[in-house]
């Protein structure tokens, strides 16, 4: 090889290398003992060369001549090669993910290559749960992430779909309804903007749940209602809790209606693992109806005071007794064995007495009434005034009379 010919060479590295650090910006005199390029369509066509940002000059090649970098046209820049038209030549393009938004954004990426992967809820407890993701997202939890943005990237209708809970156990659950931002026509899959939806009916709702009025309830686009479930479910089951509405949609922006729709969410309970004590006879005031095993509290409406006439067992107030002196009254007394009231001893006395008629008195001795006699000293009655009757005055001797 002739020794022009190895300047040459050497000549074109040395630029190459500089080049390499040199951004284009000016056309510059052609280095010593490099040849100039006599092609009118390159940049250095004449006495000058150029530096491109690739790196690499117009350069001399021993075989082809004057030879430019086929990257650019001259020395503005221009692409030879820019197949998405975004001002960046073909051959300076780096492929990666070029959305702010993604978790593996590259800040160097110039042209996307579908690489991007964005951040979704990790949470498995979350109602947006998103394995798939590449980092960490929002997650939303119920009725307290209502409003949240992240309800767009889910399906319209109940969230969540089901749910478990215990029997005997305090359920507090959270369903979500969601509106979407579109619905689809049911027969051809057209896709038409909401305006509203109205709750017209919820059936299903649990008998052991607190009870909440929602038909009626209006929800605009994009919005979303909490739907509560508290109570202590009975007994085992599942209960299908279902919302139907209508949706007002735009066609050509005109309001029409869809009527029939219906979201439903399933409430599963589940055998309690653990005994409910409790009293688990019906007719008991106390009775609880999730108990499993009667702990012997049971009572029963009625007096708990065992002298009262009305006592009964197990009853479960003082309130309301009833004793015989309240019912009897004056002269009567209760009856244990006839379960009523019934005159005293003292009472049948004192109306036997009074029931003596006149001319006639009571006979205490004899417990009847007698005749009264036109001879008072026949004290005993007996008709003739004999030794009792002496003996009796006798005994009466010095009592004073009062009258």
């Amino acid at each position: 090889m002739e020794m022009k010919h190895i300047l040459t060479i050497i000549s074109c590295f040395a630029v190459l290398s500089l080049s390499a650090q040199s951004p284009c910006t000016d056309c510059f005199p052609c280095t010593s003992g490099a040849p100039c390029c006599q092609d009118e369509n390159a940049c250095n066509f004449g006495e000058t060369y150029c530096f491109t940002n690739t790196g690499c000059p117009d350069y001399w090649e021993e075989n082809n001549g004057c030879v430019y970098h086929p990257v650019f046209l001259d020395c503005n820049e221009t692409c030879w090669n820019d197949s998405d038209e975004d001002g960046i030549c073909d051959e300076l393009e780096i492929s990666g993910c070029d959305d702010e938004l993604a978790c593996n954004y590259d800040v160097t990426a110039t042209d996307s290559d579908e690489s991007c992967v964005f951040p979704t809820c990790l949470d498995s407890l979350a109602l947006n749960y998103d394995p798939t993701g590449g980092c960490e997202g929002d997650c939303i939890y119920g009725c307290a992430s209502i409003g949240d943005p992240s309800w767009i990237s889910l399906n319209e209708g109940i969230h969540p779909a089901e749910n478990s809970v215990f029997q005997g156990m305090q359920a507090e659950l959270e369903f979500v309804l969601n509106i979407p931002g579109t619905v689809q026509d049911g027969a051809t899959g057209t896709p038409y903007a909401v305006s509203q939806f109205v709750i017209e009916e919820v059936t299903g709702w649990p008998s052991w749940a607190d009870a909440i009025e929602m038909e009626g309830d209006t929800l605009e686009v994009l919005e979303q209602i909490c739907v509560p479930i508290s109570g202590i479910p009975v007994s085992e089951g599942t209960y299908e809790l279902s919302i139907l509405g209508t949706y007002t949609v735009l066609i050509f922006d005109l309001p029409f209606e869809i009527g029939a729709v219906e979201y439903s969410a399933f409430i599963h309970v589940e055998a309690n693992p653990d005994p409910v004590e409790g009293c688990t006879y019906e007719l008991a005031v106390n009775f609880l109806p999730y108990a499993t095993l009667d702990d012997g509290s049971c009572e029963f409406e009625g007096c708990a005071d065992q002298t009262a006439l009305n006592y009964i067992p197990y009853g479960n107030s003082f309130d309301f007794c009833v004793y015989a002196e309240s019912v009897c009254g004056i002269g009567l007394v209760w009856d244990d064995l006839l379960q009523t009231c019934v005159p005293s001893e003292e009472f049948v006395e004192a109306l036997q007495i009074i029931a003596c008629g006149e001319g006639t008195y009571w006979n205490e001795e004899l417990g009847i009434c007698l005749p009264i006699d036109s001879c008072p000293e026949d004290l005993d009655g007996d008709g003739i005034v004999g030794v009792e009757d002496l003996l009796t005055l006798l005994s009466s001797f010095g009592t004073p009379c009062v009258m």
